[in-house]
């Protein structure tokens, strides 16, 4: 059985000189490679095998995840957004912050779905998650949300290559602008939902290969590429030992977002080591994102036994303060 456990962030970041064990020894041990990092979203779709050639077709996994079908559709992301333009770029307000209800979105929905009749079609699976559903789609692909909330959007910055989209999201936020709803919303303090940036858009594919047995995580992108793939899904156990009582053999990946480095410690990297010294499992393969790249820990039975390699304290990893221990 080999073990993959990716943490993509700490909450709040690991104590500058606090110690944990199990998981420095770990780090340190271990055979590591460095690759960068874009995006979770990126290296899903790229570990499952799906073409990301200029372009993040996402949107029909993630569907998936959220309990949709996508059938053999195209689709996008649909995400509401709250947009206030500056003198020089647009800034974007992603749905979280918009405490959207259930009637809300769906009052939204029914908004665009009648206007854009037989053009696309939204689905809010979740209030802060919508999905859309086009017809016709447009040539090129715009910028996932993830980078426009990061960074905002340049005035006149669409390329050819999505004018199409860009278009079709001016005609929403068009629509949006004084809408009864977001009236009532900016009559009670909240911001209004003045547009919905589309992007991720593609059509599922399905790949007879299974480069995983099983995915814990709290992505609907994971657990839909992991259903669409036949491996099994399920939210994060606890701890490590819930998670190899239910695995027996094959890769198993976990997902942390935004982890404790305490918990992960107590509930993860020591059991983990545990197993790994008992060849409960043959491997374990940490992926830590630190920054804008990716440091990979592999580790198996001997690995542990490097006993020169001293253990070092999480935060000297990150974003790249690296022991130069290569031996």
């Amino acid at each position: 059985m080999h073990v993959r456990l990716l943490i993509t962030g700490f909450a709040p970041p690991p104590a500058t000189g606090a110690r944990h064990p199990a998981f420095g020894k770990l780090l340190v041990r271990g055979r590591r490679t460095h690759t960068p990092w874009t995006s979770l979203d990126r290296w899903l779709l790229e570990g499952f095998g799906i073409d990301t050639d200029g372009s993040l077709p996402s949107a029909p996994f993630a569907l998936r995840g959220d309990g949709g079908d996508p059938g053999d559709a195209y689709w996008v992301h649909a995400d509401p957004v709250h947009l206030a333009a500056g003198n020089t770029q647009v800034g974007v307000t992603g749905a979280r912050a918009l405490a959207l209800g259930r009637e809300e979105a769906e009052g939204f929905a029914e908004v665009i779905n009648t206007h854009f009749s037989g053009v696309l079609q939204v689905f809010p699976l979740r209030p802060d998650r919508w999905y859309a559903r086009i017809e016709s789609p447009p040539a090129g692909s715009p910028a996932p949300l993830a980078e426009v909330l990061a960074r905002g959007i340049e005035l006149g910055a669409a390329t050819d290559d999505s004018l199409g989209w860009h278009s079709l999201m001016n005609e929403l936020q068009m629509l949006l602008f004084e809408h009864p709803l977001n009236i009532a919303r900016e009559a009670r303090g909240a911001l209004p939902v003045n547009g919905v940036w589309l992007w991720g858009g593609g059509r599922e594919s399905k790949d007879e290969g299974r480069p995983l047995r099983s995915v814990f995580a709290e992505s609907p992108l994971a657990t839909g590429l992991a259903a669409t793939s036949g491996a099994r899904h399920a939210a994060p156990p606890a701890g490590a030992q819930p998670m190899l009582d239910q695995t027996a053999d094959g890769v198993t990946l976990v997902i942390h977002e935004h982890a404790d480095a305490d918990a992960l410690e107590l509930d993860w990297m020591q059991p983990l080591t545990v197993a790994l010294r008992r060849e409960r499992i043959g491997m374990l393969t940490i992926h830590l994102v630190t920054g804008d790249e990716l440091l990979s820990v592999e580790n198996t039975r001997g690995d542990l036994r490097r006993f020169w390699r001293r253990p070092r304290p999480i935060a000297a990893w990150m974003p790249r303060n690296e022991p130069d221990e290569t031996r």
